[in-house]
Parts: C-alpha cells; sequence; structure tokens
C-alpha cells in the first residue's frame, strides 16, 4: 500500500539531489541537446561510470580569469542608460568592451549566455552576466547588479534587478518563487533600497 503523503515535511530529499540537478542543468544549457533525453541519459551513464562530462562543469563565465570589475560595470550601466536604447548591437558591444581593455575570450563568454536577435542583445543581459562573471554566486550577483545599477549608492531600479534575478535563475536551472512580488512589494516609485535586495535573495534562497 503507498504511503500517503500530507505535508511538505514527509518528504524526504537526499542531500545530493539539488547540486546534482543544478549542475545537470548547467551542463544540459551549455550542450543544447536536441535530444534531450538521449543525451541526459548518456550525462548519467557518464556519471555512473566516473567518466569525464564534456559539459560537466561550470558555466564559462565562472573562469578565474576576470577581467571585468564594478568599476567598469557601473561604467558600463551608465553609459548605456544615457544612451537610451533598450539594445545594442553585439559589434558596438564587443567594441566598448575592446576601449576598456575586457579579455576578448571573457566577452565571448558572456555573449554565449546572453539572448541575440539580429546581432542584437539587451544590454542589461549583458550587465547581469557581467556581474556574474565577477561574483562566486547567485545572490552576490544580483547584490552586485543592484550596486552597479544604484544611482546614488542606496536605491537601485526594481526592473534591472526582477529581469537580472529572472535571467540567472533560468541558468541555474531554478525558479524565481515568490521574490519578484516581494521586491515589487519593498519598492518606492520604482526603486528598492539595496539593503533590502540582499535581504530577500538570502530569504529568497534559503
Amino acid at each position: 500500500m503507498t504511503d500517503v503523503l500530507y505535508c511538505a515535511e514527509q518528504i524526504n530529499i537526499p542531500a545530493s539531489l539539488p547540486d546534482i540537478l543544478k549542475q545537470f542543468s548547467k551542463a544540459a544549457i551549455r550542450a543544447q541537446p536536441t535530444e534531450i533525453y538521449t543525451w541526459a541519459a548518456d550525462y548519467f551513464q557518464g556519471l555512473v561510470e566516473g567518466k569525464p562530462q564534456e559539459f560537466n562543469g561550470p558555466l564559462p563565465l565562472q573562469s578565474t580569469k576576470r577581467d571585468l570589475s564594478t568599476a567598469v560595470l557601473k561604467q558600463f550601466f551608465n553609459e548605456m542608460s544615457k544612451a537610451g536604447n533598450d539594445k545594442v548591437a553585439v559589434e558596438d558591444l564587443s567594441h566598448w568592451c575592446t576601449t576598456q581593455s575586457i579579455d576578448a575570450n571573457v566577452v565571448a563568454d558572456i555573449l554565449r549566455l546572453v539572448p541575440q536577435t539580429g546581432g542584437m542583445v539587451k544590454w542589461q543581459h549583458f550587465l547581469v552576466m557581467g556581474c556574474a562573471s565577477v561574483t562566486p554566486g547567485l545572490i552576490d550577483a544580483v547584490s552586485t547588479l543592484s550596486r552597479v545599477a544604484s544611482s546614488n549608492g542606496v536605491s537601485t531600479p526594481t526592473s534591472v534587478v526582477a529581469e537580472g534575478y529572472t535571467l540567472l535563475c533560468k541558468l541555474e536551472g531554478g525558479h524565481e518563487g515568490n521574490l519578484l512580488l516581494r521586491l515589487e512589494q519593498a519598492s518606492r516609485s520604482g526603486l528598492v533600497p539595496i539593503d533590502t535586495v540582499r535581504k530577500l535573495l538570502e530569504e529568497a534562497n534559503n
């Protein structure tokens, strides 16, 4: 007879499961397999046999070679915000990075993870992935984004934080939960305190 589950406390989740699913999601995003079930079977069979996985590992933006800095990202945010355009040509973005002496391989790694349409990208998406490249995890990446996008060092645009968090969650293989709603509730005139962003992030990921 099957046991009936009445509450979440009765569900026993293996301690290693979250990390296994996270690494699998990252690998799948990098590999972009056309036959996901076949690819997944090979992926887990490789783990069972102890064979190196071609796509098993951190995303490219986690490289130890990080030429970006929060200062450069802040400058990027200020210049793109003043331009008033939502999208920028990949060629122009790459040229801007070259003028800032940012390693071309770092830029290429980030652009590989940013959605592109007709050679154009949303500059905010590039900013988000840039913040992720100079930090060790999701919470730190969004916290850095909130500081970079701040004009006064106190508050930051709610829309920028929300969009950045959504994009990073997709890459991490997670979900937004109720954080976006709580960000909206904490905002005033489209702005949210930087300290509040960090607190909400930590609560959402605990």
